[in-house]
């Protein structure tokens, strides 16, 4: 699962973001660049769906566990496809961090 949570009423997506980032990493974010919107299959809500604003970000310090996050776990792509994981992690985000590690030669 990503950092994340809904847009409170009035609220940008890049400021949801922000805040959000904060609230469960503990860090602020130091760039960030808009990749588009997704939606897939709720993982922990059967018969709903999530919408999703998905960016790319460098964080602007190290990411610790904070608000709900039990534990932080950094995984390579080939490790994360032996992973359970959020139908948008898996269709959406992986395809997405493998074409922009894909040059770097990241498995």
């Amino acid at each position: 699962m990503q950092a994340g949570g809904k847009i409170e009423p009035g609220e940008a997506a890049e400021a949801a973001l922000a805040r959000e980032v904060f609230e469960e990493l503990g860090v602020p974010i130091a760039e960030c660049e808009a990749l588009g919107q997704a939606s897939a299959t709720a993982a922990n809500e059967a018969g709903y769906r999530v919408d999703a604003h998905l960016y790319w970000v460098t964080l602007a310090g190290v990411a610790r566990a904070a608000a709900e996050i039990e534990a932080l776990r950094w995984v390579t792509l080939a490790e994360a496809e032996t992973l359970t994981l959020a139908a948008l992690t898996r269709e959406t985000v992986l395809p997405i961090v493998a074409e922009r590690l894909a040059p770097f030669g990241t498995p």
